[in-house]
């Protein structure tokens, strides 16, 4: 009978030994899904702040900008030297908006 006690006891303690090891994954796995979940959480938020911060941002930006045009000019006039400088006549810089709006 003592040798059926042992392989018993034996068999008991490879059970308990198995549900820790199944519970240890399970919780691993929790683990797993959840820090997964919490950063796709952090990623939406600020892609919604990004998107928030965008549009008034390119709008101010757009505002600040002189185009290309202008530039070109500017620096034609500015090569030319200091006598033809004194002489012209330099279009006030604009911005971006009103030149697309001219009214």
């Amino acid at each position: 009978m003592s040798n059926q006690s042992e392989n018993g006891q034996r068999l008991t303690g490879l059970v308990r030994g198995m549900r820790v090891i199944y519970f240890s994954f399970a919780v691993l796995g929790i683990l797993v899904v959840v820090l997964l979940v919490a950063g796709w959480i952090a990623q939406q938020n600020a892609r919604s702040a990004r998107a928030r911060w965008k549009g008034p941002a390119l709008e101010r930006l757009a505002g600040m900008s002189i185009t290309n045009e202008e530039i070109r000019l500017e620096i034609e006039k500015l090569s030319a030297g200091p006598d033809d400088l004194n002489n012209a006549q330099m279009p006030a810089l604009r911005r971006s908006d009103e030149l697309m709006d001219p009214a």
